[in-house]
C-alpha cells in the first residue's frame, strides 16, 4: 500500500518527537518543560536563562513570546522575549517594554493581547502589543486586580474574544475592546491557575497542576500533576505524537497501534500493529479530526451496532487506504514526512482489521500527530 496520497494532507516543520507530552511551558524561575495534556505530567527540556516569565503566546502557529525581568523587586525591568519551540532558548526582541504583563494571547497579524498588571492600587489594563516595535497600548481597564492569565478562543473564527483568569472571580470573557464577563458569577476562583491555553478545543489552565475548564460554567477539573511548579504560561507544542483512546483485542491478543520515528521534513515515520489473524484485510483510517465525524461525535463505541467488544471508532476516515496483515499477523508502514501543506498542523491514525473477533473487526487505538512550526 502507498500513503503518498494520504501524506500530500499533512506536512512538518521540524522536531523531535517526545510522545505525548504535547504541551510546552514555563516557570516563573526560568525553566522549560513539555507536558502531557492527557496525564498533567511533565519532563524538564531545559532553562531560558532567564527569569520572570509571566506567560507565553504562539503567533501564527510559528514564533513563541514571553516576558522576562532583569531588573529588581524595587526597579524591575522588563523585556519580550522570542522562545525557541523546541528548545526554549531565548531571543530578546524588545528591551524594556514598560510594563509588567500577566498574560499574553494571539490577535491579528503583528500583535497580540496581553493583561497589563495595575499594581497594588489600580486596576488590570487588557492592552495590545506590536511585534514590529514592542508598543503597548491600553485599551481598557479590567475593574478586576488579580488577573493573571489570558488566551484566546479558538472557538470563535470572526472576532477577537478572549477567557482570562482572576484570582477572586475565576473564568471571564474578554472581548477585543476590553470588555470583562464573569463566564459563572456563582463560583469563583475554584483552582490555582497562572496560565491559560487552549489545545485541540479543550481549555486548559494551571500553576503547580494541569486543569481543565469548562468554558461555559468556569468550573475546573483536575487532570494531574508531576515534574514541574509555578508555571506562568503554556502552548500547544508542535513536532510531537500522541496515542490516545482504547485498543480492542485482535485474533492473538492486543492490537495496539504504535509510532515510531522523527515528525520532521524529509524523516521517516513508522506506524504499526500486531496480533491479528495471518492474512487479514485491513484499513488504515486519517482523519483530521478526533472529535466529530460530520455530526457523529467521536470516540464512537461501535459494539451495539457490529458486536465487537470494545471497539471505538476514533478518526473521522478522511482518507482511508486497504492493506493486509502478513503471515504472522502484522502490519506496519513506513513513509517520510514532505512540506505539502502547511495549514494542516494535525491529523490522526487508525487501524481496522477484519478477522475472526466478536464482531469480525478489530480497531486499534488512535495515534495524533501535530505537525507545523
Amino acid at each position: 500500500m502507498s500513503l503518498r496520497p494520504t501524506l500530500l494532507l499533512v506536512a512538518c516543520l521540524g522536531a523531535v518527537p517526545i510522545p505525548a507530552q504535547d504541551l510546552i511551558a514555563l516557570n516563573f524561575a526560568g525553566e522549560v518543560f513539555a507536558l502531557d495534556s492527557t496525564t498533567g505530567q511533565g519532563v524538564r527540556l531545559g532553562s531560558t536563562g532567564a527569569v520572570g516569565h509571566n506567560s507565553l503566546v504562539k503567533m501564527l502557529n510559528t514564533s513563541l513570546f514571553t516576558t522576562s525581568n532583569s531588573g529588581t523587586a524595587a526597579a524591575p525591568v522588563f523585556h519580550l522575549e522570542e522562545v525557541d519551540r523546541q528548545s526554549g532558548a531565548l531571543t530578546r526582541r524588545f528591551t524594556n517594554i514598560l510594563r509588567d504583563l500577566r498574560g499574553l494571547a494571539g490577535g491579528r497579524f503583528g500583535q497580540f493581547f496581553a493583561i497589563v498588571d495595575g499594581g497594588r492600587l489600580g486596576d488590570d489594563q487588557f492592552a495590545r502589543i506590536s511585534t514590529t516595535d514592542g508598543s503597548v497600548t491600553l485599551l481598557a481597564g479590567m475593574g478586576m486586580r488579580g488577573v493573571q492569565a489570558l488566551t484566546r478562543d479558538e472557538t470563535v473564527t470572526n472576532a477577537d474574544v478572549f477567557f482570562a483568569w482572576d484570582l477572586t472571580a475565576g473564568l471571564v470573557r474578554v472581548t477585543a475592546a476590553g470588555a470583562v464577563t464573569d463566564v459563572n458569577p456563582q463560583i469563583g476562583a475554584t483552582a490555582p491557575i497562572q496560565f491559560l491555553t487552549m489545545h485541540e478545543g479543550r481549555l486548559l489552565g494551571g500553576q503547580h497542576e494541569l486543569y481543565s475548564l469548562d468554558p461555559v460554567t468556569g468550573a475546573t477539573t483536575l487532570i494531574g500533576s508531576g515534574g514541574y511548579s509555578d508555571l506562568r504560561g503554556c502552548e500547544t507544542r508542535n513536532g510531537v505524537y500522541t496515542t490516545y483512546g482504547r485498543s480492542c483485542a485482535g485474533a492473538r491478543g492486543s492490537s495496539a497501534l504504535t509510532f515510531t520515528g522523527v515528525v520532521q521534513i524529509g524523516q521517516s515515520l513508522n506506524i504499526a500493529t500486531r496480533n491479528h489473524a495471518p492474512n487479514a484485510p485491513a484499513v488504515l483510517l486519517f482523519g483530521l479530526s478526533r472529535t466529530r465525524l460530520g455530526s457523529l461525535a467521536l470516540p464512537f463505541t461501535v459494539d451495539p451496532l457490529l458486536g465487537t467488544v470494545g471497539c471505538d471508532l476514533l478518526v473521522s476516515m478522511d482518507v482511508t487506504g486497504a492493506a493486509s496483515t502478513d503471515a504472522s499477523g502484522a502490519l506496519s508502514f513506513r513513509f517520510t514526512m514532505t512540506p505539502i501543506d502547511l495549514n494542516v498542523q494535525t491529523f490522526h491514525l487508525q487501524m481496522g482489521v477484519l478477522e475472526p473477533v466478536p464482531g469480525s473487526l478489530s480497531l486499534s487505538n488512535g495515534v495524533s500527530v501535530r505537525t507545523g512550526r
